[in-house]
C-alpha cells in the first residue's frame, strides 16, 4: 500500500513538473564576472565548486584549498551582487570550496588577485605585510579577503567587528596578533586599545580573558605605527554590465550527475 502511494505521488509530481518546465524558457549557460572580467561557461557541471573553477579553469591559485569543508577560510573570496529593488551593491565573503559554481551566475567574484598586485598592493595587503601578518602565507589570501569583505561593507568598522570578521579564518603560524594589528589600523575606535597589553604592564584583575579579546590582542602603539587611510581602501568597482543589464533569472544547467534549477 505504501509503495503504491509513493508511486502515485511520484507520477503526479513528475507530470506536474513536466507541464511547468516545458513551458518555460531556460538559460543554459553561466555568465558572471571574476575580477571584472566577463566569464561565460557553456559546459558547467552543477557539482563543481567555485574554488575548483577558479584554480583549474582560470589559474587563479591565490585562492587556496585547505580543509575543503568551509572551516579554515583559506578559500575565502568576495562575491558582489546588485540588489534589484534598492539598486545597492552587496558584498559578502564566501567559502569558495563550498560554493557551487552555478551559484555565482549573474554576480561578481573578487579574488585576492583582483584587489592588488605585489607592485600595487591593496591597503589591506600592504597593512598585513607591514605588520608582519604573514609567515608561511598559505592562509593569507583568505585573511586578506575576509578583511577586504568587511571593509567593502563598512569602511570604518569597530575593533569588535574586525575580530569577528576573522571568525572563519585559521592561521597556524602567527598567533593572530600581527594579523589583528594590521586589521585594527582600519578601526574607527582604535584609540580605545590599551597602551600596553593587558596582563603585562597592567593592574587589570583578570588579564587576557576571552571577553577582553577585542582590546587585549592589540596595543595602541602597534596600530598607531601605521597610518589608517580609509579613502584608499576602495572597493573593486562593480561591473557596469551587471548594473545595466538583467538577464533572465531562469537558469537550468544539466550536468552528468545532477541538474541545477534556479527559478525567477
Amino acid at each position: 500500500m505504501a509503495t503504491s502511494c509513493v508511486e502515485t505521488l511520484t507520477s503526479v509530481a513528475n507530470t506536474a513538473d513536466g507541464l511547468i518546465l516545458e513551458t518555460l524558457t531556460w538559460r543554459k549557460r553561466l555568465e558572471f564576472y571574476v575580477n571584472q572580467k566577463r566569464i561565460v561557461v557553456d559546459d558547467a557541471q552543477p557539482h563543481q565548486t567555485l574554488l575548483w573553477f577558479l584554480r583549474t579553469k582560470l589559474g587563479l591559485t591565490g585562492t587556496k584549498l585547505g580543509c575543503g569543508e568551509g572551516g579554515c577560510g583559506a578559500c575565502t573570496v568576495v562575491v558582489a551582487h546588485l540588489e534589484r529593488n534598492t539598486g545597492r551593491v552587496l558584498h559578502r565573503t564566501v567559502n569558495a570550496c563550498l560554493a557551487p559554481l552555478c551559484s555565482v551566475d549573474g554576480q561578481s567574484v573578487i579574488t585576492v588577485e583582483g584587489i592588488g598586485t605585489s607592485q600595487a598592493p591593496h591597503p589591506v595587503q600592504q597593512r598585513i605585510a607591514d605588520c608582519h601578518g604573514s609567515q608561511c602565507g598559505f592562509c593569507t589570501p583568505g585573511i586578506v579577503m575576509s578583511l577586504y569583505g568587511l571593509l567593502s561593507k563598512n569602511n570604518k568598522p569597530s575593533l569588535a567587528e574586525l575580530e569577528t570578521a576573522f571568525d572563519g579564518n585559521l592561521c597556524r603560524c602567527t598567533g593572530y596578533r600581527p594579523i589583528l594589528d594590521a586589521a585594527k589600523t582600519f578601526a574607527h575606535d582604535k584609540e580605545t586599545c590599551p597602551s600596553t597589553p593587558l596582563g603585562f604592564e597592567c593592574s587589570h584583575p583578570r588579564p587576557c580573558q576571552e571577553g577582553d579579546a577585542n582590546v587585549c590582542s592589540t596595543t595602541s602603539a602597534a596600530i598607531s605605527s601605521v597610518e589608517a587611510t580609509f579613502a584608499t581602501a576602495a572597493n573593486v568597482p562593480f561591473p557596469k554590465a551587471l548594473s545595466e543589464t538583467h538577464s533572465s533569472a531562469l537558469l537550468k544547467v544539466e550536468g552528468s550527475r545532477v541538474t541545477w534549477y534556479r527559478p525567477d
